[in-house]
């Protein structure tokens, strides 16, 4: 069983939840009930990664079993299996030994009955290149999908979710200190490090198995982002998604009201001063919506 087909690899804050949704509405593609299986980043030492694990996860499935009683039509991936099957997923997920063979089966034929299956975890993207190889390994077609954005943003985004969305705080109450600490953390430098993300990719993964976007293209494109990834992917693309998918709010968490001091958005500019210019130079259309090339 050569699956998965494709599998989302990141990167984080960069508009990969509605790349996933429209990914998940074509009728000819199949998806795990939950966007992010944390995978790969969970086994390697070196990529930090929340614990316990899977405890927003199974908080995510019993949300995910009342929404498909519930007949949520904007979440198309609960209704390509039965209740049962579901089931039977989370079996497999949650209580089966996690090992490639695990992961492989997560795709089963049972599943996804001949459709083009895959996942999206944006933490993949910095995963060693050993895994990248293992990947192929299982499947030695396996594409990979790996969206971009401005740093600059990016890091701002990722700062906010996380005193906002994972501490529950006030963001008006962090103070400058604080925000210091995070973004030197190794978290953050994994967040931002683009340079070496897409030279490990690239370098990887042959040309035609990867597909490398940009998030100001979902942005500003989204029709011809999604229509491209379709065609990458061997999905039918005349098939039009619903309207509102394309209204889906994406990262909101880079609103105004979270103000942000001078001097942290001066740190952060420099900090990825370097992976701007590498990105710009190697590749300029990606960077053609950034503020800061």
């Amino acid at each position: 069983m050569n699956k998965p087909d494709f599998i989302g690899v990141g990167t984080e804050r960069a508009g990969t939840s509605w790349v996933f949704s429209m990914i998940a509405h074509h009728p000819q593609s199949w998806v795990p009930p939950l966007k992010e299986l944390h995978f790969l980043d969970a086994i390697d030492p070196n990529v930090p990664c929340h614990k316990p694990r899977y405890k927003w996860q199974l908080t995510g499935r019993f949300k995910h079993k009342l929404a498909a009683f519930m007949k949520f039509p904007y979440r198309p991936e609960f209704y390509k299996n039965s209740f049962f099957k579901y089931l039977l997923w989370d079996y497999y997920f949650f209580c089966k030994p996690v090992s490639f063979d695990w992961y492989r089966n997560l795709f089963k034929d049972t599943f996804t009955k001949g459709r083009i299956a895959g996942e999206y975890t944006p933490a993949y993207c910095n995963v060693a290149p050993v895994y990248i190889e293992k990947l192929l390994s299982l499947n030695p077609k396996m594409k990979f999908i790996l969206i971009l954005r401005d740093p600059v943003q990016q890091l701002r985004s990722s700062l906010i979710q996380n005193f906002v969305m994972i501490e529950g705080r006030d963001f008006q109450s962090v103070s400058e200190e604080e925000m210091m600490v995070w973004l030197s953390s190794s978290f953050a430098k994994h967040k931002s490090n683009l340079k070496d993300i897409v030279l490990k990719w690239q370098s990887h993964v042959p040309k035609d198995q990867l597909f490398l976007g940009a998030y100001e293209d979902i942005k500003n494109n989204p029709v011809t982002m999604i229509k491209n990834i379709y065609s990458f992917l061997g999905l039918d693309i005349n098939f039009q998604p619903d309207d509102k998918f394309y209204k889906n709010k994406i990262n909101n968490l880079t609103k105004p009201n979270y103000i942000i001091p001078d001097s942290i958005q001066n740190y952060i500019k420099d900090s990825v001063k370097k992976d701007i210019n590498f990105i710009h130079h190697h590749d300029p259309q990606l960077t053609k919506y950034w503020s800061t090339t």
